[in-house]
């Protein structure tokens, strides 16, 4: 889980980014959800 997490982080701003050529266009969608989600914790 730890592992997880801290993949989902690193992902979530790489899909952002990798999201226009569209290479993790699933994966981006999630990882934006949750990269949102965990954003708004840390700064909120």
């Amino acid at each position: 889980p730890l592992t997880a997490g801290d993949s989902v982080l690193t992902a979530g701003a790489r899909s952002k980014l990798i999201g226009s050529e569209g290479s993790t266009l699933s994966a981006g969608e999630d990882s934006t959800l949750v990269f949102r989600l965990w954003d708004g914790k840390r700064y909120k």
